[in-house]
């Protein structure tokens, strides 16, 4: 049965309609409201809008100015909820965009490296921090931004031509070596004097390079008061040590062939710093130094005896070698291959680079491809290679002879290994293939001997 939606009471068909669901008198009652008046007034709970009929007019005018009280306060209390809400979204879009501007100035940083192949680590690091820490990014950000930025960069050099296949697969496996270089951790970028740090490291930077080659033994003990007076911890310390170590070592080979000054002062700033071998050995500068100081020694005649460092660490040494002789260097799982047609070299460009003193030597970055062989190659044996005073040794499996300098008609630089031509009539051109960027100091170090 339906009833009337204001008075509450039975509605007949003949009274207002079953549709309407208002008497005629309701509906004149209501008709005296406007517009707001009577949307309050539908709002309003059915036991409200049936007690209505019954008020005096002032008591209805203050029951609906109330709901009107109630729903204005609402619809402030909502007006201030989406301004709100529209504000954390512009911060957020505001955040994310800034983001996206940091991570895009990162992303060419790391790109411009990869693509030149030389940067600056403590450079990078102040650049980076400034950066990042702007926008709140996290460590893990950042290095997933460097990865990208140096690998896709390397991708597109490659599509468009500016870097060889070769160079982009080099470079591309130096990534690695770049993060680490350069690489902020969670701690550093919660560190309110971060960017303070860093500046004091990079002003610091030019004083550890001057130290790490000065003949004056001083110089590190000078730098340690510098350090101290910086106000830089033993981290910060041991991490520019490093960097310049990694800086240092390549551009005086890069330069020139490391001199007897340069060795020494090395091995004091290796021994006043005791850093630690992995951090050394990170991008293959060790193996650099210890060929650099090995080919020095070849030049000047003042050689180290691996037999007895290798008899030391329980090793024995599987050449018999004659007297006097001298192992310089040992190589481990050496390819040794013969060739019954020639050999080609391409990609390369030996640059020579002139000693001060005496001599001449192929730089590393001279040794840039690799050996092309025919099909007629033949890999013999693998095996140990030495190389002493006065022969080539090999010891494999299958295959093990001494060839004497002398009896060495040329040899031929690779930059994966080392081929030679023997004094005979029916002799074939021979190779030792070792690891890449090894070649170059072979070479050298083989040419320098012969000539003794």
């Amino acid at each position: 049965m339906p009833t009337c939606k204001y008075c509450q009471e039975h509605v007949g068909i003949f009274e207002g309609g079953m549709w309407l669901r208002l008497h005629p008198a309701c509906s004149m009652d209501l008709s005296g409201l406007n517009r707001l008046d009577r949307e309050l007034f539908w709002a309003l709970p059915p036991d409200t809008r049936a007690a209505y009929k019954t008020l005096p007019t002032e008591e209805r005018r203050a029951l609906l100015a109330n709901e009107r009280s109630i729903r204005e306060a609402e619809e402030v209390k909502q007006a201030a909820r989406e301004r709100a809400e529209a504000e954390v979204r512009e911060a957020e879009e505001a955040r994310r965009a800034a983001q996206e501007r940091a991570g895009t100035e990162i992303a060419n940083l790391a790109a411009d490296a990869a693509l030149t192949g030389t940067y600056d680590p403590s450079a990078l690091r102040l650049q980076i921090a400034s950066i990042a820490v702007s926008v709140d990014m996290t460590a893990k950000d950042i290095e997933e931004t460097l990865r990208a930025g140096w690998l896709v960069s390397l991708m597109e050099a490659r599509t468009n031509g500016h870097l060889s296949n070769a160079e982009v697969d080099e470079r591309a496996e130096q990534d690695a070596a770049f993060l680490d270089a350069v690489r902020l951790a969670d701690a550093d970028l919660a560190s309110e004097d971060l960017i303070e740090r860093l500046t004091a490291r990079l002003s610091l930077r030019d004083r550890v390079v001057d130290a790490a080659t000065s003949e004056d033994s001083k110089a590190l003990v000078a730098l340690d008061e510098l350090f101290q007076d910086s106000g830089l911890g033993e981290t910060d310390r041991q991490e520019l040590a490093v960097e310049v170590w990694h800086m240092v070592v390549p551009t005086l080979i890069e330069d020139g062939l490391l001199t007897t000054a340069d060795d020494e002062a090395l091995g004091r700033y290796l021994e006043h710093f005791e850093l630690p071998q992995e951090d050394l050995e990170r991008g293959g500068t060790v193996r650099l130094y210890s060929h650099a100081s090995t080919l020095r020694r070849s030049i000047d005649g003042d050689f180290l005896d691996l037999s007895d460092a290798v008899a030391r660490l329980g090793h024995r040494v599987p050449f018999n070698l004659l007297k006097p002789e001298t192992l310089v260097w040992l190589v481990q799982n050496t390819h040794y291959s013969t060739i019954d047609a020639m050999r080609e070299f391409r990609g390369s460009s030996h640059g020579l680079s002139i000693r001060i003193a005496s001599d001449l030597y192929y730089r590393p970055s001279a040794f840039s491809g690799r050996s092309i062989t025919s099909e007629k190659t033949t890999h013999v044996d693998t095996g140990m290679l030495g190389i002493t005073t006065k022969h080539l040794y090999f010891h494999g499996s299958a295959k093990r002879f001494r060839v004497r300098y002398d009896k060495i008609v040329s040899f031929e630089p690779y930059s994966d290994g080392l081929g030679f031509m023997r004094d005979n009539l029916r002799a074939k051109p021979e190779t030792f293939t070792v690891g890449e960027q090894d070649g170059w100091f072979l070479y050298n170090l083989v040419t320098n001997l012969a000539q003794r």
